[in-house]
């Protein structure tokens, strides 16, 4: 029962990290599009960039964990 709850922590977490990297392309399309200014919206979608880089790898830092203590449990 724990590698299910696990294992299932860890999906989601992956689904959700999925899920960032296309939230992440959207939100640095404003850097992309054109050289940067230092416009507001550039800046705003650098420091969005930023904060879903720090919540990304804390999300994979905890999906490795779900997955490592469901496999460890069971073995």
């Amino acid at each position: 029962m724990t590698f299910v709850k696990f294992f299932g922590m860890a999906i989601a977490l992956a689904f959700g990290l999925i899920l960032s990297l296309f939230l992440w392309w959207e939100v640095a399309e404003p850097i992309r599009s054109t050289g940067w200014k230092g416009s507001a919206e550039q800046w705003l979608a650098l420091t969005s960039v930023v904060m879903g880089g720090c919540a990304t790898l804390m999300a994979t830092g905890a999906a490795l964990f779900a997955l490592c203590k469901a496999f460890r449990r069971d073995v």
